[in-house]
């Protein structure tokens, strides 16, 4: 039981990852924006349930005419981001920013939906930003494209659990300096009932870890690296269906898909993907498994959704989708390409002027003990004020 608080309040905050590629880009829009959701794992494995939150304030003109503030708060998480719009011209901007992270869930990994939690453990970390970003054009004077160039230093430090073998070595203490070179096309604003957006987007990582040394299992460490690279492209979209057939009023269609690669990658810069909640920095849902239940060095995720009303009373909704992976996993010795599917379905609806989803997700053939399929019940909740 512990464990299980432990996991639910440090992993409330890891959602917010997963907004980086909405955030990233310099924001026209005030926002006050509130999230929370929680999924649970009804199946046979050991998957802990798991939650994400976060508020996001997004002021323009503060706290001066010529600054712009974000900040994101999510419970024992902290980003704050200072931008000048027109810091080198009327489309370049400057943007520092901090954050500061602590209990995260450093890793939990899973072996056929058993949780190994012999060798997991939690950390905290800090780390400072500068980046400076450019709009070159704006297609259909809608899908602005943005370049942005960041560097950034991240420190981290990590501590075992009650559940942690004693003889398993811990990955030092350490600093990450990384450089990153974003593309970027269009946007997505955030949300759990999303209707129009369009986004392509291209990114490029170079980190660089100081005080590195083997760590994993006493006498077979796992394969790490103190310099990894990472590249990560995407593109997606949610469209109304009647633009296209004009009697399905009122209907959405959403189609997003996403690859990366990476090289020398370990369990900690690895991409993870797995679950319903947003949790990681990269997207990653695969209704029906557990969150990041799969971490992997080479990856493609296509993520597809339909959404159509069902009554005018609060907005009723149906939602259905459907994800498949093919990825190159970073967890077992051979390393190996493995094909993932799960499918999926919910209901939203508004409440106190804010968005509900709840859903079930089965995932066709999540490894669990032995056999095949994963279950998962979500609900979310957002709110813009």
């Amino acid at each position: 039981m512990k464990n299980t608080t432990i996991m639910l309040v440090t992993t409330l905050l890891l959602g917010i990852f997963a907004l980086s590629p909405a955030f990233a880009q310099i924001d026209p829009d005030e926002r006050k924006n509130l999230y929370f959701g929680v999924s649970y794992p009804p199946d046979k494995g050991h998957g802990d349930p798991s939650a994400a939150g976060y508020f996001h304030l997004n002021r323009l003109r503060w706290p001066t005419d010529n600054t712009q503030f974000r900040l994101i708060f999510a419970g024992v998480y902290l980003d704050a981001m200072l931008t000048w719009p027109h810091a080198f011209g009327e489309k370049t901007s400057l943007n520092i920013g901090a954050n500061a992270l602590a209990m995260f869930d450093g890793m939990t990994e899973y072996r056929n939906g058993d949780d190994l939690d012999f060798q997991r453990f939690d950390g905290d970390s800090a780390s400072a930003r500068i980046y400076v970003e450019r709009e070159f054009f704006k297609l259909w004077d809608r899908l602005p494209f943005n370049i942005s160039a960041q560097y950034s230093v991240r420190g981290a430090q990590y501590d075992a659990r009650d559940s942690t073998l004693p003889t398993f070595v811990l990955p030092q203490d350490h600093l990450t300096q990384a450089a990153e070179l974003t593309a970027r096309l269009g946007g997505i604003s955030p949300g759990i009932v999303r209707r129009q957006g369009m986004e392509l987007f291209v990114k490029f990582e170079s980190a660089w870890r100081s005080n590195w040394t083997q760590w994993g299992p006493a006498g077979a460490p796992f394969v790490t690296s103190n310099r990894y690279q990472k590249i990560i492209a995407g593109v997606g979209g949610l469209l109304p269906v009647d633009k296209f057939f004009p009697s399905l009023k009122h209907h959405h269609i959403g189609l997003q898909v996403t690859g990366g690669a990476g090289n020398r990658l370990d369990r900690l810069s690895s991409f993870k993907l797995g679950g319903s909640l947003p949790a990681g920095r990269e997207p990653s849902q695969l209704r029906g498994f557990y969150g990041n239940e799969f971490f992997a060095s080479d990856f493609v995720l296509v993520n597809f959704s339909y959404e159509f009303p069902l009554a005018e009373w609060r907005q009723l909704a149906l939602h259905v989708g459907a994800d498949y992976a093919t990825l190159r996993r970073d967890d077992i010795a051979e390393r190996s390409w493995n094909n993932y599917q799960g499918v999926g379905g919910g209901v939203s609806f508004k409440l106190f002027g804010a968005d509900m989803l709840v859903s079930y997700g089965y995932g066709i053939n999540a490894p669990r003990l032995g056999s095949e399929g994963g279950h998962e019940v979500t609900a979310q909740f957002f709110k813009s004020f």
